[in-house]
């Protein structure tokens, strides 16, 4: 088992009004029984279900994926997605490249 997230970024407004940053912030935790391709698919329909039932708009301009190098992930953004550019995440490598030395 596997918790997925989703993670996203909201623009934060400093309190003297001057700074804006961005902060990562979840919005979606699910229990996965494994890695593969069938259950990632799963996760990002439903996320595109709900988005187009509360009426979310994406601007999949501003839209980047970035995860590790896991097949599955990749191959379910690649189904959902299409359009959005994706990119993996070289700490993730360097950890499993450790973890295997």
């Amino acid at each position: 088992m596997q918790i997925f997230t989703i993670l996203g970024t909201v623009r934060r407004i400093a309190r003297n009004q001057d700074e804006v940053d961005e902060v990562a912030i979840p919005f979606v935790y699910a229990l996965l029984t494994s890695k593969s391709s069938e259950q990632y698919t799963e996760v990002l329909e439903a996320v595109q279900t709900a988005a187009t039932e509360y009426h979310i708009e994406f601007n999949f301009e501003n839209i980047k994926i970035m995860s590790d190098f896991e097949l599955g992930i990749l191959n379910a953004c690649t189904v959902v997605f299409q359009q959005v550019p994706k990119s993996c995440c070289f700490f993730h490598l360097g950890q499993n490249i450790y973890r295997h030395v």
